[in-house]
């Protein structure tokens, strides 16, 4: 005599899971929830973003600004060096040409 269990098994029972096709509130509010959330969280990726390319271009100003600066003050200390060379130049020739300065360098050596 087979029993009930053993006559009511069909190929698809063998321990794999089926799919309650049946749909309920739960379910609707589950797959909402999903979705929400995945939009309030690109939402919030794309805020920081523009965010982040905000500061990025503020620190980018100010790197040229600082860069700018920087060629300008290197420029004057070029500027200031060659006068003070010059200067040093013009007076070198000046001591050169002058009887008393080579007479004063004569007698210390």
């Amino acid at each position: 005599m087979k029993t009930k269990t053993t006559e009511t098994r069909t190929p698809d029972a063998r321990g794999r899971l089926k799919f309650d096709p049946t749909i309920n509130p739960g379910t609707i509010v589950q797959v909402l929830v999903v979705i929400g959330s995945s939009i309030l969280a690109y939402g919030s990726y794309r805020e920081d973003r523009v965010r982040q390319d905000g500061r990025i271009g503020q620190a980018e100003v100010l790197v040229e600004r600082d860069r700018q600066s920087m060629r300008e003050t290197l420029q004057e200390i070029k500027n200031r060096m060659d006068a003070l060379e010059r200067r040093h130049q013009g007076g070198r020739e000046a001591q050169g040409a002058s009887p008393s300065c080579v007479a004063t360098e004569g007698r210390r050596t």
